[in-house]
């Protein structure tokens, strides 16, 4: 997804390991801190 819509700025995850998995891809795309991410069944 990242790489289709590179002017993302932000994602809402279903759960929260789903946006561990998500701050591991931005990390991977070199979009560190350009890229908002949260989760929200609070681990």
């Amino acid at each position: 997804m990242i790489s289709e819509f590179p002017q993302i700025c932000g994602l809402l995850c279903g759960n929260d390991n789903m946006a561990m998995g998500a701050v591991d891809a931005v990390r991977d795309a070199g979009k560190t801190g350009g890229v908002l991410i949260t989760g929200y069944n609070d681990i």
